[in-house]
């Protein structure tokens, strides 16, 4: 009687062959995109990837203007402004993009907060910072930069 003796099964490739695949398919197109910039979109250079906020204090009258802004992350401090000085700082957005900014204003007896930077507000990347005025009936203004004319008035945010 003859004995059948069965082969053994062909290996399996399975899961063992995917992290190739992975790496054969993002070297293939890591060739074929490099040094192309017709066609894909090229992030902005490092320098001009920031953004940038300016506070102005735009009341006059010698109205002193304090401004405390803060983030999640970031505490700027309190500022004290005089008539027509203004502070300024620059930030890069979190990688999430969920980066907010927040400024507490006070003068008299006035106390208004404004958010001055959200992830959908006005783009504030350089070289068009926001700027911020705040002006003497007591809202906040962004201005729209460089003429500095032409202003929106927001409302301050709710309490």
């Amino acid at each position: 009687m003859t004995t059948f003796s069965p082969s053994p099964p062909p290996p399996r490739l399975g899961l063992a062959v995917i992290p190739f695949l992975v790496f054969m398919l993002f070297s293939t197109l890591s060739q074929t995109c490099e040094g192309r910039t017709g066609d894909f979109p090229v992030p902005d250079p490092p320098e001009e990837r920031h953004n940038e906020v300016a506070i102005i204090n735009g009341l006059g009258s010698n109205q002193v203007l304090n401004v405390h802004c803060k983030s999640k992350n970031d505490d700027l401090g309190l500022r004290v402004l005089s008539t027509n000085s203004n502070f300024s700082f620059t930030f890069h957005r979190n990688f999430w993009g969920t980066t907010l900014f927040f400024c507490s204003f006070q003068w008299g007896s006035q106390f208004h907060w404004y958010d001055v930077y959200t992830p959908n507000g006005p783009d504030c990347r350089t070289p068009n910072p926001c700027w911020y005025s705040v002006i003497p009936n007591g809202t906040i203004c962004l201005l729209n930069h460089p003429t500095e004319n032409d202003s929106t008035c927001l409302p301050w945010n709710q309490s």
